[in-house]
Parts: structure tokens; C-alpha cells; sequence
């Protein structure tokens, strides 16, 4: 199908662009004329779609309209929305919601590693979406890098749930689904598969994600065999900022039993959340000025300050200022933004200073100048008592720190996020998710364009189905 020439119309769809191919077809960028917006359609193979594993191609036809449904009923902020299927000249195609940002492939070049608190924040987020998904007895059966999308704002989204299994006859290895390297054992043994497989290759995107390497390599015969029988090298071993507990979360991500694995996502994203928290409790107790590389997997390098012997008066910065910077900051590298400025701001004696501090720790050039532009903004009123970018009576925050009121999206002032509504909605969410949900309630508010859809961020931060609903209730009754 690569080799055709680009169709001008799929079914109701004006086909645009091609966005990119692989081994189940073509994704083109299209537009919906009915509901006037762009779309990503996948037209699959024909060859897929005809005869495989005894079934008839009508058979197969059928499975993948099945499953279309099945992952069309998954609304949730970290999973990319299948709007629509259908059938065209002899092949079917999936419409899902276009998603302006990449795949996180192309952000993990061999050897790269990113900081540690963004790839926890995106295992958080993938980890939200397999939480949700399995939850609705949905498995992807192909995470990977390439299907997981993250956009210049640092969300991510799970994408192809609903297609992996269309795509079996795409390997060497007949029916099997999923991409060899990433693949779980009783994928490769071809055992009945459930969520916990899925968990298994979150496994091996997060040891790619803090080694820089892949934890299985060689060829697919190689590869088998490494992930049914072998143990990779600890990811501390490649990484040396990284602790023993990271080692041993990967580690147990990566077991050959499925039982031996975390139970559920949501289990793991809970185990993850409470490492993040002891790590930052553990840092509380140590010298002010100092952290140590390797004592936390939150881990950075000491602060620089002036000669040795020659403390820095404390600088007193303007009330809240300290907390803008941190929601910002939050939004690019999650839970370690909140220790980071208190400990840049500890030495820092101007906005300058402390800008050059934090400035290392963002993950792009993007988010560094987009940070470089706040703190112009917020120096050049930094010796009145109000800041630009802090709230105004009515509280708003905006796009960035210093984003006046009038261009905050959301319409009219109910649909703002105002201090107070974040304030009011943190407290709730900590009941659930303990004191992580002070980090989620900032980054959240920063990502949602209204105050709707800031709450129904932090209702997709929670696992549980059950405290996703009393959660909402607990918003409901206080509107």
C-alpha cells in the first residue's frame, strides 16, 4: 500500500498528508467535514485483512471491528480517541483523534536518557492509561515507544488500542502480536495474554527510558530468547545516578512470570508515587545545600553556592513566588520540581541566580526558553509586592506564569482556574492520592484549558474506578 498513490478521500475523510507508515499500513492526516476538524486515519493493510490463523478475511474483518469498539468506549485524557471505523474498496481504516506532538521513539535516541523525573512523569501517564484501559478489559498488547505520542507539553497518550491484533501477520512470528523487543514471554510462548503483559512492556520502555539502551537486543531468535530466560544488566549498573529501589521496580516490571509482575497498573503507579514522595522525605533530612548523587532515584547534583565557609543571607522572595515557579517547573519534570526550587532558592539571592539554577534541569530547549521568558517577566516586577504572573483578585492562572487574565482559554469566568479552585480541588485529591496530589493538581492546571477539564484531569489521575466516582461526587458537591 506504500507504493499507491496517495488517495484524496477515505470514506467521509478529505485525506491531507501522509503522517507516516509501518507494518499495518499508512496513517494519513485527514479532515472530518462533518465535525470540521483533523483527524488521524489508519488505513490497514488488505493483506492483514485476509485470511490469518484459520480465519476468513470476513472473520478477521469482523475481530477488528470488535475491537475498534471495544477501545472507541476508552475516554480518558492519556489514551488517543478512536472516533470512528470503517470500510473502504476492500480494506477497513480507523479514525482516531489527531494528536500535534511525537512519538516518543523519536525523543529516546540511542544513548539518551531523560531526566529521571520526565520519564517517571510519562511512566505515570502511561501508566494512568493502562490502569483505565485494563480496567475496562482492554489490553493493548504493543506498548512501545512508537505508540506512545507525548505533546510539546509534556502529556502523553497511549495510542493503537484496538488495532495491535489486526496487525499479528505484521511479525515473523504468525500469530503472535506485538513488536519482538518489547514483547512479554508468554507473548513470545504464545500463552493467553492479559493486562499484565502490557505491564511487561511498559517494562522495557522504562529501562529505555533511564539507560538509554534496549534491555533485550540481537536478533528476533536472540531477543526471544533473552526475554524468555535472560536477566538484563541493572539499569544502575548503566545509570549510576540511579537507587537499588529503581532497580528493583524495574526489575519486578520485568519478571518472566506474569504473577511475579505488579499485579495491576494501578498498583504500580501507586508504588511509583510512593517512591517519588519517600525520595523527596528523604532529601527533607539532609544538609539544605546538599544533595547527594545517588541517595534517591530524585537524585540531582549538589547546588553550587559561594565559597566554602561563607553561608548566603536566606533571601526572602515574595509570597508565592517560590509556588509559581514550582507549577511551572512541574509541568516539564513532575514531582522533583517542588525540591529543586526550594533548594536553588536557598542559595539563589536574585531571580537571576536562580533562573541559572534551574534553567539545567529542563528536558528541551523549548521548555528552557518558554521558562526564560517567565522569569524576564517575573524580574522585571520582582521588587513590588505583586509579580507578574501572580494570581489577580480573581486568582487566574495562566497559559504561563506571566499570561495575563484576558488570555486565559475557558470562556467566561466560571470555566477559569482560579488559586482557589486548585487549592479546593488538591485537598480533595489528596484524600486519594496523599501528598503527590499537590504536583498533579499544579501540572494539571497548567495542561487543561478550563476549569472542566482541570477536574476531569484529576479524576484520570486516580486508578481506582470506585475513588474516581466518589472523587467526582466530592467535586460535584462543592460547585
Amino acid at each position: 500500500m506504500t507504493h499507491e498513490a496517495m488517495p484524496s478521500q477515505i470514506g467521509k475523510y478529505r485525506i491531507d498528508r501522509v503522517l507516516g507508515t509501518g507494518a499495518m499500513g499508512v496513517v494519513y492526516l485527514a479532515f472530518d467535514p462533518h465535525i470540521e476538524r483533523p483527524v488521524a486515519l489508519k488505513m490497514v493493510r488488505r493483506e492483514l485483512l485476509a485470511s490469518e490463523a484459520g480465519e476468513s478475511g470476513g472473520e478477521v474483518l469482523q475481530r477488528f471491528r470488535n475491537e475498534a469498539r471495544a477501545a472507541g468506549r476508552l475516554a480518558h485524557p492519556n489514551i488517543v480517541t478512536v472516533h470512528d471505523f470503517g470500510e473502504d474498496k476492500g480494506t477497513a481504516y480507523i479514525v482516531m483523534e489527531y494528536v500535534a506532538g511525537s512519538g516518543l521513539d523519536a525523543l529516546l535516541p540511542a544513548g539518551h536518557t531523560p531526566p529521571l523525573a520526565t520519564a517517571f512523569d510519562w511512566l505515570s501517564q502511561l501508566l494512568a492509561a493502562l490502569a483505565y484501559a485494563h480496567e475496562a478489559g482492554v489490553v493493548h498488547r504493543d506498548i512501545k515507544p512508537a505508540n506512545l505520542l507525548v505533546t510539546a507539553r509534556g502529556l502523553l497518550k497511549v495510542a493503537d488500542f484496538g488495532v495491535a491484533r489486526i496487525g499479528a501477520s505484521a511479525t515473523s512470528f504468525g500469530s503472535i502480536v506485538g513488536t519482538p523487543s518489547f514483547m512479554s514471554p508468554e507473548q513470545f510462548a504464545g500463552d493467553a495474554v492479559d493486562a499484565r503483559s502490557d505491564l511487561f512492556s511498559a517494562g522495557v520502555v522504562l529501562y529505555r527510558m533511564l539507560t538509554g539502551r534496549q534491555p533485550f537486543t540481537g536478533s528476533q531468535a536472540v531477543v526471544m530468547q533473552q526475554i524468555m530466560n535472560a536477566t538484563p544488566t541493572a539499569p544502575s549498573e548503566i545509570n549510576r545516578s540511579l537507587s537499588p529501589e529503581v532497580d528493583a521496580m524495574v526489575f519486578r516490571a520485568l519478571a518472566k512470570r506474569p504473577e511475579e509482575r505488579f499485579a495491576t497498573a494501578a498498583q504500580w503507579l501507586t508504588v511509583l508515587r510512593a517512591l517519588a514522595i519517600r525520595a523527596s522525605s528523604a532529601t527533607d533530612d539532609d544538609d539544605d545545600r546538599t544533595i547527594v548523587a545517588g541517595a534517591s532515584p530524585f537524585a540531582a547534583p549538589a547546588w553550587q553556592g559561594g565559597e566554602p565557609g561563607h553561608e548566603r543571607e536566606a533571601q526572602t522572595w515574595p509570597p508565592g513566588l517560590l509556588e509559581r515557579i514550582e507549577r511551572q517547573l512541574a509541568e516539564h519534570i513532575g514531582p522533583l520540581a517542588s525540591l529543586l526550587v526550594r533548594r536553588a532558592a536557598a542559595q539563589a539571592g536574585d531571580l537571576q541566580t536562580l533562573a541559572g539554577q534551574l534553567l539545567p534541569r529542563l528536558p528541551n530547549e523549548s521548555a528552557r526558553r518558554e521558562f526564560e521568558r517567565t522569569f524576564a517577566l517575573l524580574e522585571s516586577g520582582s521588587t513590588g509586592t505583586s509579580m507578574p504572573g501572580s494570581t489577580t483578585s480573581a486568582g487566574v492562572v495562566g497559559a504561563s506564569l506571566g499570561a495575563p487574565a484576558s488570555t486565559i482559554p475557558g470562556g467566561s469566568a466560571a470555566g477559569l482556574i482560579d488559586q482557589t479552585s486548585i487549592d479546593a480541588a488538591t485537598l480533595k485529591l489528596a484524600a486519594y492520592l496523599g501528598p503527590i496530589a499537590k504536583v498533579i493538581a499544579g501540572r494539571e492546571a497548567k495542561r487543561a484549558a478550563n476549569l472542566e477539564e482541570f477536574h476531569e484531569r484529576l479524576e484520570a489521575s486516580i486508578a481506582d474506578s470506585a475513588q474516581r466516582e466518589r472523587f467526582r461526587r466530592d467535586l460535584e458537591s462543592s460547585r
